[in-house]
């Protein structure tokens, strides 16, 4: 749903006769099929603003879906056509199951791009979708190859079955960054979102080495990750193991999601009587449970660009996200030097004066 209350779905069908409209692919791409359809609707829900098929001859999954700022609609999922739908692709298909991203303009009458992401070696799945204010696509999920397509990764090599984060360009002609993570053993993503242009990814873990940085737990049995990335992808913020000692196969997490002070929340199930809790609605009832985690992060108020230290280039960074329609601080609540609850100019102004004129340190009391 848009800020305007607009409704975008996606799917899948074997219908030959769902609701059209501007179509990109106006039929089943073959007789007897499944494939992936793309409907926008209007707040109301009583009129389709745009319908269309999307998908090969083949198999496709299809769940993924996210509206940049500027209303361009962009999906993603696995698919094992050959000739599913490309547009000016970074990749072309390579074998077997292969992850797709796919934006459509506002009003779906044009594909602005669409490509494959995966490796010649194994199967590549996407189970994440994010888009950051500027109109780049994030996917996360699951890669089983060796030639999985790097760029600027935080870990180079594929170590085993590795959780993956990729990063493309808001017009779909190239890949930003694209890292395998993961240690010796299995390891799987589920779920991606963003705090400013850092991605968070969530899953579940093998690897007693699976790559950590200031984490909450080490080691242990514990399955369930989340991982919140640099900008660039090439360095990690933070990585975590968050779970009990029940049998792994119970302990997973399938869904994380910010808010703008750079929380990250995550559910999952576990089996674990001793899956950590604090302030618990309920404690372990048997069986498998629920679990919804909230993790707060650490940042220092005015370290507008995250970079540990408040210098010039914060007030740089700051500007430009103020007057120039720039990326937002990360996390937004860095920003709220005053501590008034609000970001606007007077933190600017604030800013300023702490770094140039030894006015006041910004506020410890941000939240």
């Amino acid at each position: 749903v848009d800020e305007s209350g607009q409704i975008y779905l996606i799917g899948r069908t074997s219908s030959t006769d769902i609701p059209l409209l501007n179509p990109y692919q106006s039929t089943l791409s073959s007789p007897n099929t499944i494939d992936p359809f793309v409907m926008k609707l209007a707040a109301t829900g009583n009129e389709l603003l745009f319908g269309t098929y999307f998908g090969g001859s083949d198999w496709e999954w299809s769940s993924l879906i996210a509206v940049d700022e500027q209303g361009q609609i962009v999906i993603a999922g696995i698919t094992e056509s050959a000739d599913f739908p490309t547009k000016n692709p970074i990749q072309a298909y390579t074998r077997a199951e292969d992850s797709y991203v796919a934006k459509f303009s506002e009003n779906g009458d044009t594909l602005i791009y669409s490509t494959f992401i995966g490796g010649f070696n194994g199967d590549d799945q996407t189970f994440g979708l994010a888009v950051d204010s500027l109109g780049c696509a994030y996917i996360g999920g699951t890669t089983s190859s060796a030639d999985f397509p790097v760029k600027n990764p935080l870990q180079p090599k594929y170590v085993g079955e590795d959780a993956f984060v990729t990063k493309i360009s808001a017009n779909g002609d190239s890949i930003i960054f694209s890292t395998p993570i993961g240690g010796t053993g299995g390891d799987q993503g589920f779920d991606i979102a963003l705090v400013g242009e850092r991605a968070v990814l969530t899953g579940w873990t093998q690897s007693t080495n699976f790559p950590v940085k200031d984490p909450y737990q080490t080691t242990g049995p514990a399955k369930v990750f989340v991982t919140e990335m640099s900008p660039a992808g090439n360095s990690l913020e933070f990585s975590t193991r968050i779970g009990g000692t029940g049998n792994y196969s119970w302990e997973q997490a399938y869904a994380v999601a910010t808010d703008h002070n750079g929380h990250i929340y995550v559910t999952g199930h576990t089996a674990s009587p001793d899956f950590p809790t604090l302030n618990p609605i309920q404690e372990y009832a048997g069986e498998y449970d629920v679990f919804v985690t909230k993790l707060k992060p650490e940042f220092q108020c005015g370290d507008i660009d995250a970079s540990e230290e408040i210098v010039l280039t914060d007030i740089v960074y700051f500007i430009n996200y103020i007057f120039s329609n720039g990326p937002q601080p990360n996390p937004i609540v860095a920003a709220d030097i005053d501590c008034s609850g609000k970001v606007t100019v007077s933190d600017v102004v604030y800013l300023i004066k702490y770094v140039f004129a030894g006015g006041p340190a910004p506020c410890a009391a941000c939240p």
